[in-house]
């Protein structure tokens, strides 16, 4: 039924955002090899970065979370706003990235790269979604705890938006 759909979308959103990850690798080695590159492009790429490595996560997840949680308030608002801080994360590494990308040494990274931040989130969001025992034993740990509640359809989505914020923070941080 509408479940199965689902599942089946939000996999394949998850395979569109891994190939955006392979595009983005290959994005500017093209224009560069083709000496295509321009201040556009960049500016453009960034754009796409953050879309395909910022919003599209956030909004997976929070569309899951918010999909199988209860309507309270208190949980709707936290999933919203881990969804909100793995974005503005994304925007923040992406900003530094730029403004650091003429300075830097190219092989040393500062933060998470938002695309391995990304694929994290969509890496967890396969596995939770998928049929895997050792996913439900891990939420299994969780079930029965008040916090995440009993249901393990529940602990699954509680859990997506939670660790959505480790990559995050990642991102932003300076390791």
């Amino acid at each position: 039924g509408g479940s199965a759909r689902a599942v089946f979308l939000f996999h394949w959103a998850g395979v569109i955002i891994f190939f955006g990850m392979l595009c983005d690798v290959l994005d500017g080695k093209v224009a560069r090899h083709m000496g295509a590159d321009s201040a556009f492009g960049r500016e453009l790429d960034s754009l796409a970065d953050v879309t395909s490595f910022g919003i599209a996560p956030a909004i997976i997840v929070n569309t899951i979370s918010l999909a199988v949680l209860p309507p309270t308030y208190a949980w709707w608002t936290q999933v919203i706003i881990f969804g909100v801080i793995f974005a503005t994360c994304a925007v923040l590494r992406l900003a530094r990235y730029n403004i650091q990308s003429g300075t830097a040494d190219k092989n040393i990274f500062s933060g998470l790269p938002s695309p391995a931040a990304t694929g994290c989130v969509v890496s967890a969001v396969l596995l939770a979604e998928g049929d895997y025992g050792f996913v439900e034993t891990i939420c299994g740990w969780f079930a029965g705890i008040s916090f995440f509640g009993d249901s393990i359809v529940h602990v699954k989505a509680r859990l997506l938006s939670i660790f959505m914020l480790l990559p995050g923070l990642l991102m932003v941080s300076t390791i």
